[in-house]
């Protein structure tokens, strides 16, 4: 009788256990793929924006409804400018093509955003639009239509779920002429006496007693941002070691 008990309580123990991870799978919301949402029109879009004098332009846009209660998640937005209201190859997907047979019809502003609102600087924006149509200084036109859309995804790991974009807004623009560099590769140091230093973060250091990672040969770095991989291989001094101190000067 008493392994009756036993296998009864642990028979009920289990349906439980299933109907509690049911009624957990019920309360999770359900990622869906949304089918629009809105970039909204800034007053400003009605009148000729001159680059060069202007400083920073604000857009404001809805959120994609990525669940069925439309449900507030972390969803990422990517800016996208273009100078032909086209969106088919971007500057940098142009840029990478070792054929050369892409041409670029629109540029992506980096950082991307989490909110539904972006302050983009006219720097910025005047920049994309070199990059795209590659004019020279003295081949700057006096009007080029700008149109803005934003790109929306759920991030995964290295997966863009569900992604979206939103209607695009365009007006025009007074562009100028500014030289394009490539930014400088972000570099990270190793800081402590186990290189024969010392121990703290003093940028006047580095080099001395800050000794600098390495750069990957062969790979490429974003040219905007200065991103990219950083390593370093080589003998470590066991004197004194400290593998719990750590420290890096950027």
């Amino acid at each position: 009788m008493k392994n009756k008990y036993m296998m009864g309580a642990l028979l009920f123990g289990i349906i439980s256990l299933f109907a509690s991870c049911s009624d957990d799978n019920d309360s999770n919301p359900t990622l869906i793929q949304p089918t629009e949402f809105k970039l909204n029109t800034p007053e400003y879009a009605n009148g000729l924006i001159d680059l060069e004098k202007s400083k920073e332009l604000n857009f404001t846009w809805s959120q994609p409804k990525y669940t069925a209660d439309n449900a507030p998640l972390n969803v990422t937005y990517e800016i996208q400018v273009s100078p032909k209201n086209s969106f088919t190859v971007s500057a940098d997907e142009a840029a990478n093509d070792e054929s050369g047979e892409k041409v670029a019809d629109y540029d992506i502003l980096s950082p991307t955003t989490q909110y539904c609102n972006a302050t983009i600087s006219a720097e910025e924006i005047d920049k994309s639009l070199v990059r795209v149509l590659k004019f020279k200084e003295n081949e700057v036109p006096a009007e080029q239509e700008v149109s803005i859309r934003i790109n929306a995804y759920i991030v995964e790991g290295n997966k863009r779920l569900n992604p979206i974009t939103s209607n695009t807004v365009t007006f025009k623009a007074k562009p100028y002429y500014v030289e394009l560099k490539d930014a400088t590769p972000i570099m990270w140091y190793l800081v402590g006496n186990m290189f024969g230093g010392k121990w703290g973060d003093n940028k006047e250091s580095i080099g001395v007693e800050n000794l600098p990672m390495f750069m990957k040969p062969n790979f490429r770095y974003d040219k905007k941002t200065g991103t990219g991989e950083i390593e370093y291989t080589n003998y470590f001094l066991t004197d004194e070691f400290n593998d719990k101190a750590e420290s890096a000067v950027a």
